[in-house]
């Protein structure tokens, strides 16, 4: 059993995909300075941090911020 905790926490620490990097990239230019003030944007970002992302999107965006969450949530779990 800790094997599998030790891979998924291997894969969450890897740096995401591009089809994950491009919907980052494109949070920070639409909503940086309102819902993602407080998150430094990485050039290479791993699954965790773009699932921080997607939590703050949802947390502090409208309702455009929470579609592309949804969006680059889907995708992250496809990218698995």
């Amino acid at each position: 059993m800790s094997q599998s905790v030790d891979t998924a926490r291997e894969a969450a620490a890897r740096s995401a995909s591009e089809a994950l990097v491009r919907p980052c990239r494109r949070a920070f230019a639409e909503f940086g300075g309102r819902a993602l003030w407080n998150i430094a944007e990485a050039p290479e970002p791993t699954r965790t941090e773009v699932l921080a992302i997607t939590r703050q999107l949802r947390t502090e965006g409208g309702m455009n911020a929470r579609l592309l969450a949804e969006q680059v949530e889907q995708t992250a779990r496809a990218d698995l």
